[in-house]
């Protein structure tokens, strides 16, 4: 198959092409750098230029923090970004098959065992972008105008990930007070907040079953299997390295206004296509922390 991959400069993006590879596809990536997605025939060029199978649309504004600092943007980035993918598809390349990357944040505050029938909540200019995104892509499934699904990940963590992210920020002061670059004090946000982490690669493993084997206008949870507070996977990683004299501070800059104190998805639907959390977290952990040892 031929498959167009977008925000192949992210976080997710890479290990998905990786994977798809692996697979024996042909994989294109592209970035800002090659293409605004936001530009409406410069989207429908590279859609109709290639006739590609299918589309895995990851690029977005993707920090929930950030989003509510330029909103503008995210809903630039976001959904007419989306907007855009979808009618490429709809106009030029009607075979095309799209899995569109959402968020579990779509669902708001606080959220227990979470099926993908709960209505939407969303919080803050980046779930209400995903929102808006989903909603475009769902109405245009409507009489077959397109095939696509909606995937919803949650909490997802490898060496890639931004050092302004949760997890691996603490990850990252880690490597460095193990690397004696830093005093033994780890400046944190919530604690408080649950949250169930899986590693990347099993994410996107998700999204390749989903092109493969998932029904058009049909969205998917995808999360980790347990549900941690915060605090609980930065005292997973102090124990890892014997850490019991590092002092724990809060930085004001790091809490949300907004923040979603619980995320705890059902993720049943995906996992009756074949999908399951195969890589523990403990061990995703370290080599986060490992890779950082090595940066630092």
């Amino acid at each position: 198959m031929k498959y167009l991959v977008t925000g192949i400069n992210g976080f997710v993006a890479p290990y998905l092409k990786e994977l798809l590879v692996k697979e024996g596809h042909e994989v294109k990536g592209v970035s800002r750098k090659d293409i605004e997605l936001s530009d409406h025939k410069g989207v429908a060029d590279l859609i109709r230029n290639v006739n590609f199978d299918g589309v895995f649309h990851l690029a977005a504004q993707a920090h929930s923090l950030n989003s509510a600092k330029m909103p503008y943007k995210t809903f630039c980035d976001t959904a007419l970004s989306t907007i855009n993918i979808v009618d490429a598809i709809e106009n030029k390349s009607h075979k095309t098959k799209l899995v569109y990357v959402a968020s579990g944040e779509v669902y708001g505050a606080r959220q227990d065992h979470i099926t993908e029938d709960k209505p939407y909540a969303p919080k803050n200019p980046y779930s209400t972008s995903k929102v808006i995104s989903e909603l475009y892509v769902l109405d245009r499934t409507k009489n077959d105008k397109i095939n696509a699904v909606i995937a919803r990940p949650y909490g997802q963590l490898g060496t890639r990930r931004p050092a302004n992210f949760v997890i691996t920020s603490d990850a990252k002061q880690i490597a460095k007070i193990l690397e004696g670059k830093q005093e033994p004090v780890i400046k944190v946000g919530n604690l408080s907040a649950e949250r169930t982490f899986m590693d990347v690669k099993d994410t996107v493993k998700g999204y390749s079953l989903l092109m493969d084997k998932a029904q058009s206008g049909e969205a998917y949870n995808l999360g980790g299997d347990k549900l941690r507070s915060i605090g609980d996977y930065l005292n997973m990683m102090l124990e890892m390295y014997d850490l019991k004299h590092v002092k724990i501070e809060t930085n004001p800059n790091l809490l949300r206004a907004n923040d979603t104190n619980r995320q705890w998805p059902n993720s049943d639907k995906i996992r009756k296509l074949g999908w399951k959390q195969t890589i523990s977290i403990e061990k995703t952990l370290e080599e986060i922390i490992e890779h950082w040892r090595k940066q630092v």
